[in-house]
C-alpha cells in the first residue's frame, strides 16, 4: 500500500492502508474550498453527520489512550439542583476541578460529558484517575451501598478487597460531594474496563445530537489527560510490525474512501493478553 496511518490508543491500535496518496495540502485546500460552495442542502446534512461520527471516533480513541494506565478510574456523575444552562453547568464543574486541584494537587486526570436530564436540568458523567483510594472509599457510608443496585455492590466488594479494605468501615464523609455543593454527586468504583470508552462515547454523541447543547462544548478533559498518538509515513511496513507484532487483528474491514480502497484493521492488546491467560 503506498500510503498507511496507524493510531495508537493506549492497548488499541487502528491501521489505515490506501491505494493512493494524498494530495499536497496546498491542493487539497482549494479543492476542498470549491466543494465547500457546491454543498446543498441534504450534502451539508450528511458532512454535519460524517463530523458528529468523526468527532464521536476521536473520543472513543481519547479514553482508550487513558484507560491504559495502571490506576483505575471512577466514575462520578455531577447533577446539578435546577441549572438549566450549560454554559453555567460548566462554571460550576470548572469550580469543583479547581477545588479538587487545592485538595489532592494537579496530577489526576479527568473526562467530563455533559447531558441534559428529563426534567431538564444538566448533569456531568465523568472519569478520574488518580484521587487519593483512601477518600474514594470513604463517600458513601456502607449502609447506603447495601441499597445501590448488585452490580454496583459487587464492584464495589471487589475494590475493597483489592485494597485491602474492610467494606463495612466505610462512614461516608463525602468529601468530593463538599467540594461539589452544586446537587447531587455519586461516585463509583470501576474496574478500568474497555467498556467505558463505548459507554462515556455513547453520552458523547447524544450530546452533539442535543440542540439544547448547540455551539457548547461536548466534553471538557484535564490538560495532563492522555491523547492518542496517529503516525503517518508512506510506507512504513517495518515500523507497523514492530509495533503491532505478529498477532493478527481482531476486526478488518474494507470499504471506499476518497484515496480509493481502504483497508482498516485494529489490534487489540487486552484482548489477546485474554487468549494467552486462557481467560
Amino acid at each position: 500500500m503506498p500510503y498507511s496511518k496507524l493510531i495508537q490508543s493506549g492497548n488499541y491500535a487502528e491501521l489505515y492502508q490506501y491505494e493512493k496518496e494524498p494530495q499536497p495540502k496546498r491542493l487539497r485546500t482549494v479543492f476542498t474550498q470549491r466543494k465547500k460552495e457546491e454543498l446543498t442542502i441534504d450534502q451539508s446534512l450528511q458532512k454535519r453527520l460524517d463530523n458528529v461520527v468523526r468527532a464521536r471516533r476521536n473520543f472513543f480513541r481519547l479514553i482508550h489512550t487513558n484507560l491504559k494506565s495502571h490506576d483505575k478510574p471512577i466514575f462520578i456523575t455531577l447533577t446539578t439542583v435546577n441549572e438549566k444552562s450549560v454554559v453555567t453547568a460548566y462554571t460550576y464543574l470548572t469550580e469543583f476541578i479547581t477545588r479538587l486541584r487545592k485538595m489532592y494537587g494537579a496530577e489526576f486526570r479527568y473526562i467530563a460529558v455533559p447531558e441534559y436530564q428529563k426534567r431538564g436540568t444538566v448533569h456531568f458523567h465523568c472519569i478520574f484517575w488518580g484521587l487519593p483510594i483512601i477518600d474514594i472509599f470513604q463517600e458513601i457510608p456502607w449502609s447506603a451501598w447495601l441499597k445501590i443496585k448488585p452490580k454496583v455492590h459487587e464492584r464495589f466488594l471487589a475494590f475493597c478487597n483489592e485494597h485491602n479494605y474492610d467494606s463495612t468501615t466505610a462512614r461516608g464523609t463525602r468529601h468530593f460531594q463538599h467540594q461539589w455543593a452544586r446537587g447531587f454527586l455519586d461516585c463509583v468504583p470501576t474496574d478500568g474496563s474497555p467498556k467505558l470508552a463505548t459507554y462515556m462515547a455513547k453520552y458523547m454523541f447524544k450530546t452533539m445530537s442535543d440542540r439544547r447543547l448547540y455551539q457548547s462544548k461536548s466534553y471538557v478533559c484535564g490538560r495532563n489527560t492522555l491523547r492518542p498518538v496517529s503516525t503517518k509515513i508512506s510506507p512504513f511496513d517495518d515500523l507497523i510490525n514492530l509495533i503491532v507484532g505478529d498477532e493478527p487483528p481482531v476486526k478488518v474491514t474494507k470499504y471506499q474512501s476518497y484515496l480509493g480502497e481502504c483497508t482498516y484493521s485494529v489490534y487489540d492488546d487486552s484482548q489477546v493478553t485474554k487468549t494467552k491467560n486462557g481467560n
